[in-house]
């Protein structure tokens, strides 16, 4: 009988350990970033990275002539360094993705900004907003 106690004892543990370790991996794949343009522009678009499927999508939000953007500064699986990505989205209501493959568990970043399109002019920068992939 103290065998099997014991047994019930080490089999719940790691019961636990292991739905313990799920839901913590479940929760890290949920994260989403936001960021914005800066200024007067902030309202006018936004970008969001989530990690679940390193998944970079700029949304448009103003019917302005101009495309919301969005750049992640991480570390891609491919080439195992840094490098900037970016999307745009143009026209209101709009969104368009990019998917990545970032290599988990290490620092990124994202900001937003706007594009005019007609004169390739970037501009409104908002703030970087840190993170990790």
């Amino acid at each position: 009988m103290k065998l099997s106690t014991k047994w019930t004892s080490v089999g719940l543990s790691a019961l636990t350990l292991t739905l313990f370790a799920s839901s913590t991996q479940a929760h890290a794949a949920e994260r989403i970033y936001w960021a914005n343009p800066s200024d007067s522009y902030s309202s006018h678009g936004r970008g969001a990275f989530s990690t679940k499927g390193d998944l970079l999508r700029a949304y448009d939000d103003a019917k302005d002539g101009e495309s919301a953007c969005v750049t992640i500064y991480g570390k891609m699986v491919s080439s195992n360094k840094y490098e900037y990505r970016a999307v745009c989205a143009a026209g209101k209501g709009n969104s368009k993705d990019r998917n990545l493959n970032l290599v988990e568990g290490t620092s990124m970043k994202i900001r937003g900004w706007m594009l005019d399109e007609s004169s390739s002019y970037d501009h409104n920068y908002g703030p970087w907003v840190s993170g990790m992939a």
